[in-house]
């Protein structure tokens, strides 16, 4: 099985209006595990359902893909299912009814990357200069876009772009969406809550991570453009460089 190298890095900015950053990620580079969790903003406890998703999320992955006998696409993807609706429970249990999180994450294996998510909270693959878009929105100003009835520009501002259709803390099974990559040298992979995509348009952010390689000024340039358009929520971003053959040392 071919493996690749890479480098992480991840910054979480309050914003210029809300009073508490609800946004929570982790990093386990043990388990080339990722994750990015943006709590239901306004909503009590948000905050504390997302940083329940960061922490819980990499030890119920050490406990359940750790022990899959046969690691293929097919066991990998049901066990992410298996994980996600798991947590699912932990956070109602814990914190009832009346609050919830969105989670994206990326699980590194070999080459390829396994992109799980609910909600609005968002993965972009670089690639080749192009920038693709991984993840599709949970929530009702995309069910109409989806239907025709708005067009994507008129989702960014619909009111009704914070109504989730999936989330972390919903009732019952959920479903989420899982996707495989392959991932090549020089890849880059972006995980952002909506902090950031509701302030800086996408060919912004695909100048910023075409013109810079160094890692951190990409997060705080990013950050910072979020938060000179307005800075209306928390802004989360984890970057995952993808390192080619050889390469040992790298610009941070």
């Amino acid at each position: 099985m071919t493996k690749i190298s890479y480098f992480v890095s991840a910054l979480t900015d309050k914003g210029k209006v809300r009073e508490e950053n609800q946004d929570a990620f982790s990093i386990d580079k043990n388990l080339n595990l990722f994750v990015v969790a943006d709590g239901m903003g306004g909503v009590k406890n948000g905050g504390l359902a997302a940083k329940y998703v960061a922490d819980d999320l990499p030890k119920l992955f050490k406990e359940k893909i750790l022990h899959i006998k046969e690691k293929n696409d097919e066991s990998l993807v049901s066990s992410i299912e298996e994980i996600i609706n798991e947590q699912n429970e932990i956070i109602r249990e814990r914190l009832g009814n009346d609050t919830g999180a969105t989670v994206v994450l990326v699980f590194i294996y070999g080459n390829s990357a396994f992109v799980g998510h609910l909600g609005d909270s968002r993965a972009y693959l670089l690639k080749d200069r192009a920038l693709i878009k991984l993840t599709s929105d949970h929530n009702i100003a995309n069910l109409l876009v989806e239907t025709g009835k708005i067009t994507p520009e008129e989702a960014r501002v619909h009111p009704m772009r914070h109504m989730l259709t999936k989330y972390i803390g919903s009732e019952g099974k959920i479903i989420p969406e899982i996707k495989k990559i392959i991932l090549q040298p020089g890849d880059r992979l972006l995980l952002c809550t909506d902090g950031l995509i509701e302030m800086v348009y996408e060919n912004e952010i695909q100048k910023v991570l075409l013109e810079q390689r160094s890692m951190s000024r990409v997060l705080e340039i990013l950050i910072d453009k979020a938060n000179l358009n307005g800075g209306n929520d928390n802004i989360t971003v984890l970057l995952i460089d993808i390192l080619k053959k050889g390469q040992n040392n790298y610009d941070f």
